[in-house]
């Protein structure tokens, strides 16, 4: 089948998630799932989404580059929370009263911090990314707000009008 299964993997610490997300599988599961699709011979794409401020912070960039890289999906797109809408409201409610959270919404809250942040974190991803960059994996850093999509391994912008992902080449054994 050619086919392109897109799966969320949240970048928080389980705590965390566990209170945005309290019915999600757990992300030693999702991971697995993936490796299983991909040894079946489907494409895999992560979400790793949504990124935020204090929460999303440079160890679990670590982890979720190297876990993504052993995995070796056709592509990942980190993306950064919405600073606006339902999603950021169940998120303020969930969170409420955390302190890395109370920081994290400061942030968010505040045009121009949550500008540099994001600018600082995709190019965090990028520096991480580096040694992953010969892999056949597609890295998209994107920002909605930014109206911008990079590519992680090249710091190349991205136009999704023209772009087509690579067609699934494995086979199961």
């Amino acid at each position: 089948l050619n086919v392109r299964i897109h799966l969320t993997a949240t970048p928080y610490p389980q705590a965390v998630l566990r209170k945005i997300e309290p019915l999600t599988a757990r992300l030693e599961v999702r991971w697995r799932l993936a490796e299983r699709l991909i040894g079946f011979g489907l494409g895999v794409h992560f979400s790793v989404s949504p990124t935020i401020p204090v929460i999303t912070d440079s160890k679990t960039v670590l982890e979720f580059a190297d876990t993504i890289a052993r995995t070796v999906p056709l592509g990942f797109t980190v993306d950064s929370m919405q600073a606006y809408g339902p999603s950021f409201e169940a998120t303020d409610a969930a969170l409420s009263g955390m302190k890395e959270w109370d920081q994290a919404r400061d942030i968010i809250r505040n045009p121009k911090l949550y500008s540099a942040w994001k600018r600082d974190h995709h190019q965090e991803w990028e520096q991480v990314w580096k040694p992953y960059s010969q892999l056949p994996i597609f890295a998209i850093s994107m920002d909605h707000q930014g109206k911008t999509r990079r590519d992680l391994s090249t710091g190349e912008p991205i136009d999704f009008k023209s772009f087509q992902y690579p067609r699934v080449a494995k086979k199961p054994d």
